[in-house]
């Protein structure tokens, strides 16, 4: 007996879940891949992504946190109301800011978008965040539209420890959607 499965609510059939359809048939694995994630069976690792701002790969970064949105619940209610519940509206979306973290390495690029910034001048820019599979092949991508450096925090440095001097960029925006 096969175990039922579903996706987005609809029931896969057999031929949905088949290998080739995850990896590709062996001589189609050449081939150039969509950007939208395969449906498979276990996830996709965290461990393998980049940032391109502008259409341009950064540096690599060690983490990346904040890709979060929450719509803020307006309650209402009227005095004639024959029920007593409120009812419940959507208001404003919010994004939360993304951090960057990254090991100090020279690249000047981030630490100047953000001292444009603190001289007055606001450059928006779209960035993507791109998570890769195990190959390092795309599997999806979250554009963050109108985004600005709103702080750094530089590396704590100690002469009595080993480890890696890490930078910090929070980045503040206007949503994202995911590719």
């Amino acid at each position: 007996m096969t175990k039922e499965r579903f996706f987005d609510g609809k029931k896969l059939k057999a031929a949905d879940l088949t290998v080739e359809q995850n990896y590709g048939k062996p001589n189609d694995r050449n081939k150039e891949e969509t950007t939208m994630p395969v449906l498979r069976e276990r996830p996709y690792p965290k461990t393998n992504f980049i940032v391109e701002i502008d259409g341009i790969a950064m540096a690599s970064f060690m983490e990346c946190t904040g890709l979060k949105s929450v719509t803020e619940v307006i309650e209402y209610r009227e005095g004639a109301e024959k029920v007593n519940t409120v009812r419940k509206l959507a208001g404003l979306t919010k994004y939360s800011n993304i951090v960057l973290k990254r090991g100090v390495g020279g690249s000047m690029d981030l630490y100047q978008w953000r001292k444009a910034v603190i001289d007055g001048d606001i450059q928006r820019r779209n960035f993507a965040i791109i998570l890769h599979n195990e190959k390092r092949e795309e599997v999806c991508r979250w554009v963050v539209k109108n985004a600005w450096p709103c702080g750094m925090t530089g590396p704590d440095l100690n002469a009595g420890e080993s480890g890696v001097a890490i930078e910090e960029f929070e980045i503040c925006h206007e949503g994202y959607d995911l590719e």
